[in-house]
C-alpha cells in the first residue's frame, strides 16, 4: 500500500527531482521502455510548476515548462459512493493517477489505455 493512501486525505508531497526510469504501455499489449541510462528528470516545484528536462523521445512529457496539481477525485464521469477516489496529479489539461511510495512514484494513465511512467526520487 501505498505511503500517501488516499484514505488518510492528506495530499502527498511529491515536490523535488524525479528520474524517470522507464514507461510502460498496455493499450496493444506490453510495451516497456526503460530509460534509466537517459537523463528525464520532472522537476517538481511548490508552487505548482513541473520542469522537465529530457535528453531524449519518451512517453511521457518533451523538455519543458508546464503546470501542475494534485488532487483527490474520482476517475469516472459519474462518481458513486463505491468508486475509490485516488491522488490525481494534473499536468496542464492531462490527469495521472499517483502513487508515491518511499523513494518510488509512478503517474499512471492505464485507466485510457495510456502510459505509465515510473520515476526514482533523485
Amino acid at each position: 500500500m501505498n505511503e500517501n493512501s488516499p484514505d488518510d486525505n492528506s495530499t502527498p508531497n511529491i515536490t523535488g527531482d524525479w528520474k524517470m526510469e522507464k514507461t510502460e504501455v498496455y493499450s496493444t499489449g506490453l510495451k516497456a521502455v526503460v530509460y534509466s541510462k537517459n537523463n528525464i528528470i520532472y522537476h517538481f516545484q511548490s508552487g505548482g510548476t513541473l520542469r522537465v528536462e529530457s535528453d531524449t523521445d519518451n512517453d511521457g512529457y518533451d523538455s519543458g515548462d508546464y503546470n501542475y496539481n494534485i488532487s483527490l477525485e474520482n476517475l469516472s464521469g459519474n462518481p458513486s459512493d463505491e468508486e475509490p477516489r485516488e491522488f490525481i496529479v494534473k499536468i496542464d489539461n492531462s490527469k495521472w493517477v499517483l502513487d508515491l511510495s518511499g523513494n518510488t512514484m509512478t503517474l499512471s494513465q492505464s485507466h485510457v489505455d495510456g502510459p505509465t511512467l515510473f520515476f526514482s526520487k533523485s
